[in-house]
C-alpha cells in the first residue's frame, strides 16, 4: 500500500508541490532581483533559481569582475552555470 504523498504545510495550509519544469518556466520570467529573493526562500527554489539567475552574467567594473573571479574559484558548481559572460565599460557622458 503506498504512503499519502507529503503535502508541505505553511500557516496551518497545504502548499501544492508545482513541478520543477512548471516551476523553471515561472522563474524565468523573473526579475533577478526577485531570482536572488527566491534564492533565500527554500532548498527547492534555490536548486531552480540559481541556475537562472547566474545563466548570463554581466560585469560593468574592476571590483565586480574580482567578485565573480572569487565566486566561481570557490564554487566550481558557480562557475558551472555561467553560460555568457558579458563585459561591459561605463561610458563617458
Amino acid at each position: 500500500m503506498r504512503s499519502p504523498p507529503k503535502v508541505q504545510v505553511v500557516k496551518g495550509r497545504p502548499v501544492p508541490s508545482l513541478p520543477v519544469e512548471l516551476l523553471d518556466q515561472i522563474f524565468s520570467l523573473c526579475s533577478p532581483k526577485t531570482l536572488k529573493q527566491l534564492n533565500l526562500a527554500s532548498k527547492r527554489f534555490l536548486d531552480i533559481s540559481q541556475p537562472l539567475l547566474f545563466a548570463n552574467v554581466v560585469v560593468m567594473c574592476g571590483w565586480q569582475f574580482k567578485d565573480l573571479d572569487n565566486l566561481t574559484q570557490h564554487s566550481e558548481r558557480l562557475a558551472g552555470l555561467v553560460r555568457s559572460l558579458e563585459i561591459g565599460f561605463p561610458t563617458e557622458s
